[in-house]
């Protein structure tokens, strides 16, 4: 009986997580897909649009609140999903006006004050954030070995990553038949369902829901979690190792359009088989972690990465300034190598997080894990901001040449992770 009983724990483990981080992943395409082009819609100016990232911040704070969090997982698993439930239920009730969408030629509503809407994004985002933590540490106990954290970390970042095309892809789409109203319940469902799921699952699993309330010990410091030098290899690791990839992402395509690319040949021969590509190189890294290393593996993909950028390099310093076919088609093939080498590399990367802190004590191990992902995040989200500026200020041909330089020093600092 005990036995069956864990088996039927252990077959729940990765479609629970897939679940669980395909919740995380809403709140995110909210803010990145749907919500930016409806309110662009309704007259809200680019500056305000990209001002209201800032209210990601939560995500950031993730080391600051994770020693709480983990005290009891399963208080704050459900908690966490409750409360995204109840957010949803209230954007839904905000007043909205109907707008056209660009391109569409249909109407759908939006919110119409950003002043109603930006505590409510700050509240989703701080259980979102609160969410992470709890599913991130029950991933930690639960996964053993490089397959099965290959196995884990793919279902994170595809799932993620599905979460967040539903709510920034799909509900746009269906933003005019749905309206308003309409999209934000279809959030607050899948909450509601996720958060019942799991009101059961954890008597099947009571050693990853426990959480460390029983371990007692003091407070845990910045000195507790960068004790160990391969904590502070890592730590310096993820947050460089995406900057030269990012600063590529957020700006090749736009040049693109000044040479010769419109917006229709940008969303059907990049956006759309780059999401694609991405999602399916993300899932590689389980079985190819049942077979290689992780370290010597990402030591491959980072190689492989320069490609790309090598291409990218050699197109805006050679081609000419307007693209005929030939120059398009390795255009297209240069950011679909980099998303190829990206997704894969996003999976591996976590699963080197997952295993770095794996090996520390263990009333440590989700506030460091929480650090190196908040870490990861900033690097990103600060260098895709900033990436224009660059381009804008030591111009196009030094801006990459400096995206190539970027992307190639995670290479060096990979010696220092065992």
């Amino acid at each position: 009986m005990v036995r069956e009983k864990v088996q039927q724990a252990e077959g729940w483990r990765l479609p629970w997580l897939a679940l669980m981080y395909t919740v995380q992943g809403l709140p995110y395409g909210l803010q990145t897909g749907l919500l930016p082009a409806g309110l662009r819609a309704s007259g809200y100016s680019l500056s305000a649009v990209s001002l209201s990232r800032l209210l990601f911040v939560p995500w950031l704070c993730k080391p600051l609140i994770a020693p709480i969090v983990e005290r009891s997982r399963r208080t704050w698993l459900l908690g966490s999903l409750m409360s995204l439930t109840g957010v949803f239920i209230i954007a839904a009730m905000l007043p909205h006006v109907a707008v056209d969408l660009p391109h569409q030629g249909e109407q759908a509503g939006v919110p119409t004050s950003l002043i109603h809407l930006m505590p409510l994004l700050v509240m989703l985002n701080t259980f979102a954030a609160a969410h992470d933590v709890v599913v991130d540490g029950c991933a930690v106990t639960m996964l053993e070995g490089n397959a099965e954290l290959g196995q884990g970390n793919a279902v994170q970042v595809v799932f993620y990553k599905l979460g967040s095309l539903f709510s920034g892809g799909v509900l746009l789409w269906a933003l005019p038949a749905l309206t308003w109203p309409g999209a934000m319940l279809c959030l607050a469902f899948a909450c509601a369902v996720s958060s019942a799921i799991s009101l059961r699952y954890p008597s099947h699993a009571n050693h990853v829901f426990r959480g460390t309330s029983e371990l007692g010990g003091p407070p845990i410091s910045v000195h507790d979690v960068f004790l160990g030098a391969n904590m502070r290899g890592m730590a310096v690791f993820v947050l460089l190792y995406k900057l030269g990839e990012q600063g590529a992402q957020a700006t090749f395509p736009l040049l693109l359009l000044d040479r010769g690319f419109n917006t229709k040949e940008l969303g059907l021969y990049v956006s759309s088989p780059a999401t694609i590509l991405s999602l399916f190189s993300s899932s590689l890294a389980a079985p190819l972690l049942a077979s290689y290393r992780i370290v010597p593996m990402v030591r491959w993909v980072l190689q492989l990465r320069l490609a790309p950028l090598i291409g990218q390099n050699l197109l805006l310093t050679f081609a000419p300034l307007h693209f005929d076919t030939l120059h398009k088609a390795i255009a297209v093939a240069t950011i679909l190598g980099e998303h190829l080498a990206g997704g894969l590399l996003t999976t591996l990367t976590f699963t080197l997080m997952m295993r770095c802190v794996q090996g520390m004590s263990v009333h440590l191990q989700v506030t460091c894990f929480s650090t190196l992902s908040a870490l990861e995040l900033f690097g990103k989200l600060v260098f895709a901001s900033i990436s224009g500026i660059v381009l804008d200020g030591i111009g196009t041909g030094p801006g990459f040449l400096l995206f190539l330089l970027l992307a190639g020093l995670p290479l060096l600092l990979l010696r220092h992770i065992h």
